[in-house]
């Protein structure tokens, strides 16, 4: 018994401390991420655990306006400032509002890259080799009719190229 609790305490250290980097990497090459569904939540989790216990540790320490009397015991009969119980809360919702906007971001970007075809994408041609979507028409300043745009937008290719030069 007294080498299982080391054990365990090791193993949820491993887990905290690997959680955030496996959702960063994730938020980078979202692509990965489908292929661990089973693991998302845990992840998650010791995300949110990790980012709360950094963020409420820096806020408790920032709280010197709150008087040290204010404050409750515990269940050990140990008084805890009210500072503690502030800062963790307060770290709780910005490590929640942090993974939010985090996951909004996620979702704006795969909508863009559901609408919007990258170039490469565009220049490529498909098996049956009539969907080059920037074949030109023999007039080099006109794009073939049938050729124009975006399947998903509809929009010429024209439209397409001035959209992606503004990013």
């Amino acid at each position: 018994m007294e080498l299982i609790l080391p054990i365990l305490y090791v193993a949820l250290g491993a887990w905290l401390l690997i959680s955030p980097l496996i959702y960063i990497y994730w938020h980078f090459n979202r692509d990965v991420r489908r292929q661990y569904e089973e693991h998302v939540h845990a992840v998650f989790l010791g995300t949110l655990i990790s980012l709360t216990v950094m963020i409420g540790t820096v806020l408790t320490q920032l709280l010197v306006q709150i008087p040290e009397s204010w404050g409750s015991l515990n269940q050990d009969g140990v008084f805890v400032h009210m500072q503690g119980y502030m800062g963790f809360t307060l770290g709780l919702l910005a490590a929640l509002h942090l993974m939010q906007s985090m996951s909004k971001h996620e979702a704006v970007e795969d909508k863009k890259r559901a609408f919007c075809h990258d170039l490469e994408v565009n220049r490529s041609t498909n098996e049956l080799g009539d969907l080059n979507f920037l074949k030109p028409s023999k007039d080099k300043d006109d794009w073939a009719e049938s050729m124009t745009g975006s399947p998903i937008r509809r929009r010429n290719m024209r439209t397409n190229l001035m959209f992606f030069q503004m990013f």
